[in-house]
């Protein structure tokens, strides 16, 4: 097991990597307290927020990694995908899941103890009763401990997609996807997909969805504090890609516009209580099995020419955005 730390715009996020620790041993819930405590202790006088475990990446851990096997460490069924080197799926994505929510609790308390800065305790009734002896129990102790330890609830959103409802699951060859009774399906049966998109888009643009989402939010859990952890526009440029192709990048700054506008909707007209946005991403980086292939940036980074940050049409809006309004360290949480 590896641990490591990223700390994107300023904000810490501890996170367990689990590239080569397999889903079935369990997870030393001690070591990851121990190195919360670590950078809680070395960098906490100079952090102000905290994210023990970032928002969408544990899905990808536990579904990509070990359902599906798309992503490292690669794990799965062969009746997914034979070229899998071994697995089990839909029985370890849980045990994944199962272990990334007993960290969190453990970096949880261990944060709280240490300043002296919601979860239910457990899994819904739903859950249990569709997959039975597949889904690990909390121990009492570890259901205290999750027991309202989310301060906010993250939010990454990038796309939307069509979806089916799966009436009759296969129990001999259960998946994730399965067991959400959901089928997804990048376009309709037209062939349409959600929303615009460019050929070199990594995902199509639907800014409505992500106010939907918002006030999906708000109406469903009780209007809870939410912070808008990843939103972005990735694309390959692939033989187009140079400097002066990849700053010219106006289909990124219409997403960034569509999306801003739609998180103001929804925040003034729906009344989410929105307190923090974070777009994804600063400058061009690895992206998982992507490698550097898509660029999601801001700013351009060219591989070939000593990492030279190059700054794209989009970075030019939003700081001209950003520079027409109110600092957002100066809002108040209630004039948000």
């Amino acid at each position: 097991m590896t641990l490591a730390v990223d700390r994107p715009y300023g904000m810490f996020i501890v996170r367990n990597i689990q590239a080569n620790a397999r889903a079935t041993m369990p997870m030393k819930r001690k070591d990851f307290r121990d190195y919360a405590e670590i950078i809680f202790e070395e960098f906490g006088h100079k952090v102000k927020h905290w994210v023990t475990l970032n928002d969408y990446e544990p899905w990808v851990y536990a579904h990509a990694g070990y359902d599906n096997g798309k992503k490292a460490p690669g794990r799965c069924s062969h009746y997914v995908d034979t070229t899998c080197i071994e697995g089990k799926s839909g029985h370890e994505t849980y045990i994944v899941t199962h272990n990334l929510l007993n960290a969190h609790a453990e970096a949880v308390e261990a944060f709280r103890k240490c300043e002296k800065p919601t979860i239910t305790g457990e899994y819904p009734e739903i859950m249990r009763k569709d997959l039975r002896e597949r889904l690990p129990e909390f121990t009492d102790e570890q259901k205290a401990k999750l027991k309202n330890s989310a301060d906010f609830l993250g939010i990454n959103y990038y796309s939307a997609t069509f979806s089916d409802h799966v009436e009759e699951p296969d129990d001999s060859k259960p998946t994730f996807r399965q067991d959400a009774r959901v089928s997804w399906n990048g376009t309709n049966k037209d062939k349409l997909a959600i929303g615009s998109r460019h050929d070199t888009a990594a995902m199509p643009i639907y800014s409505r969805g992500f106010r939907e989402i918002l006030k999906h939010v708000k109406d469903t859990y009780g209007n809870p504090e939410v912070i808008i952890k990843e939103n972005g526009y990735g694309e390959f440029l692939k033989e187009e890609d140079s400097v002066e192709v990849g700053t010219k990048d106006y289909n990124r700054m219409y997403y960034l516009q569509r999306h801003l506008l739609a998180m103001y909707e929804a925040i003034c007209i729906d009344k989410v209580n929105v307190t923090g946005y974070f777009f994804w991403s600063l400058v061009d980086n690895f992206e998982w099995d992507n490698g550097y292939k898509s660029r999601f940036g801001l700013y351009y980074i060219d591989y070939k020419k000593n990492l030279k940050r190059h700054e794209k049409e989009s970075a030019k809006y939003y700081r001209e955005f950003l520079s027409q309004g109110v600092r957002p360290s100066l809002i108040k949480r209630d004039e948000l």
